[in-house]
């Protein structure tokens, strides 16, 4: 078994206000090869995807976006197939387009 890195993008949507923001989460996930460390980044995006309601009442989705990356991790001390390690949130797709290159449109 291996250990992998996934890059996943989210984004949520108030659809009051129509404002968007994304949230790249990095994932270390064990799997056997890079697809099925794929196929896994790809579930857990979409077990984010929610519908809520805000402190204001307003309707809120939540959207996998994109499976960014997945490339093999160089340690395998994890326990778990798949661990959150890291993620940031912000407002503007085309910036990160333009910072990720590996964002397709």
């Amino acid at each position: 078994m291996n250990y992998y890195i996934a890059l996943v993008l989210l984004e949520t949507e108030n659809l009051v206000s129509k404002v968007k923001t994304y949230d790249e989460t990095t994932l270390s996930i064990k799997a056997f090869s890079v697809e099925q460390a794929r196929e896994l980044a790809i579930k857990y995006g979409k077990s984010c995807e929610a519908n809520y309601k805000n402190g204001l009442g307003e309707d809120i989705t939540i959207h996998f976006k994109q499976l960014i990356d997945v490339n093999q991790y160089l340690r395998d001390e994890y326990q778990d197939s798949v661990l959150e390690l890291y993620s940031r949130h912000f407002e503007d797709l085309n910036s990160y387009s333009n910072f990720e290159k590996l964002y397709s449109k």
